[in-house]
């Protein structure tokens, strides 16, 4: 590979997570995408110079098969975490908080803002994933996990009304960590409308690439292929270590 198309893969890979010239996703393809994986394509496996070069960045380049995802046919090339190397200042998760602090409202905090965004993104998984009875490993089952705006938003207060409900015990209260009552006092008072509160939350999601619109249905979301392989990815590489602390 010459250093321009060393260049153009990295900025493709950067931007889409996942890459391919396969059918998926053909309605969304971008001519950066079609170009960048051409170039890998032609490659016929050999990285060695973009390898080395993704290694600089603490990043490295997995090949799959679409068929192994029930994608069609064709290879799909994923940027990742490279455990063995550290990320570069250039590239940190600055740009995520930023986003999911996006929707402030008023007054709010960083330390609120992030407890929001943490509750609902824990409610999201819930209807990507508990919900319609799909595990973590189910990466083909992305094209199905669909969240639509008034329903989250609804399942949010349903949830903010229980965990104040929940506030009048005080044994339940004399029991929480420090930590969890914070979090816990943020949740049940902030002020401001739920409606906005998730209507910024999945703008967010969709910006850092974890969901896009569902393009056939007005106000509803899909979660996204690389977001999908990135929580199944990090379910591998890290579950084991979650895990097995707490039974022992």
């Amino acid at each position: 590979m010459t250093p321009d198309e060393i260049g153009m893969v990295f900025s493709a890979l950067m931007r889409f997570r996942v890459i391919s010239n396969g059918a998926f996703p053909s309605a969304r393809k971008q001519d950066l995408e079609r170009r960048a994986a051409t170039i890998l394509d032609d490659a016929h496996g050999r990285f060695q110079d973009l390898t080395e070069f993704l290694e600089t960045q603490g990043l490295r380049m997995d090949v799959r098969e679409l068929s192994d995802y029930g994608l069609g046919i064709g290879s799909c090339y994923i940027l990742m975490r490279s455990p063995r190397f550290d990320v570069p200042d250039h590239i940190s998760s600055d740009h995520v908080m930023k986003e999911l602090s996006a929707g402030r409202i008023g007054s709010d905090t960083i330390e609120t803002a992030t407890a929001w965004a943490s509750f609902m993104f824990l409610i999201m998984m819930w209807f990507l994933y508990t919900r319609p009875n799909r595990g973590i490993e189910q990466v083909s089952g992305f094209d199905d996990a669909i969240l639509g705006e008034l329903d989250f938003a609804e399942e949010v207060e349903t949830r903010i009304e229980q965990l104040r409900s929940s506030g009048g015990s005080s044994r339940e209260s004399d029991d929480r960590t420090k930590e969890a009552k914070a979090v816990w006092e943020i949740l049940t008072s902030s002020k401001g409308k739920i409606e906005t509160r998730a209507s910024s939350f999945l703008s967010g999601m969709v910006k850092l690439g974890f969901l896009e619109a569902a393009q056939e249905m007005e106000g509803y979301y899909r979660q996204t292929f690389a977001s999908a392989l990135d929580i199944a990815e990090n379910f591998t590489a890290y579950a084991g270590g979650l895990i097995h602390p707490i039974l022992m």
